[in-house]
């Protein structure tokens, strides 16, 4: 009688070691999937953050690659305004010291001999120059220019030309300018392209590159 209850009790405890050994089991069979399933998760969720930082790392990287240019496309303006600006100064100041009296007198020549070669001989022509050269112009147009024409000559004060002259025929239907800041226009517009040209070489040569940083260099 005490062996079948000893035998028992071995057996209960046998049977409760094995069910608790299998529960076991499952427990931890169970906390491993959870264990692996938040793994997965976190991966993909560092994934999915580390995609999007290389995102906005690239989108960051384009704004600045951008603001970049625009601001160097900006300076390269401003330097070219102002450079265009010197040029139209020192041009406008050289043309004026070279428009003397005595070079307006020889292209004054130039132009009647043009005229009288092409038979420009109707109506008279009036010269416009400014009250410094009036006096010794009037003078020339006297005795040499009227000479060359069949029409006569008049020139004429005119307080807005600092130098140079105005020139006007058939009745004021056709005029030429040849005051200093139209002659000195007229070579600013030839130097703009040499110009620009100057500064683009300059940037490129000079200047610094943009490049994109690879990916993990701070």
């Amino acid at each position: 009688m005490t062996d079948q209850v000893q035998h028992l009790i071995d057996r209960i405890r046998k049977d409760a070691v094995h069910v608790a050994a299998q529960q076991s089991q499952e427990v931890l069979a169970k906390a491993q999937a959870q264990a692996d399933s938040l793994v997965a998760d976190a991966r993909i969720k560092a994934a999915a953050l580390t995609q999007q930082a290389e995102r906005e790392r690239q989108q960051l990287i384009e704004r600045g690659t951008q603001s970049l240019t625009q601001a160097a496309r900006d300076l390269l303006l401003d330097v070219g305004a102002r450079l265009q600006q010197m040029v139209d100064n020192i041009l406008a100041s050289a043309v004026a010291e070279a428009m003397t009296p005595a070079l307006i007198e020889q292209m004054l020549l130039r132009l009647a001999e043009g005229f009288a070669g092409n038979g420009v001989a109707e109506g008279q022509i009036d010269v416009l120059v400014s009250p410094a050269d009036r006096e010794q112009l009037c003078a020339f147009a006297m005795q040499r220019l009227r000479g060359k024409l069949e029409q006569g000559v008049q020139v004429h004060a005119d307080q807005r030309l600092a130098r140079g002259f105005r020139l006007s025929f058939a009745d004021g239907s056709v005029q030429l300018d040849f005051s200093s800041e139209a002659i000195a226009s007229s070579l600013a517009r030839l130097l703009r392209p040499q110009i620009a040209s100057i500064v683009m070489a300059a940037a490129l040569s000079t200047g610094p590159q943009v490049q994109s940083v690879p990916a993990g260099v701070p």
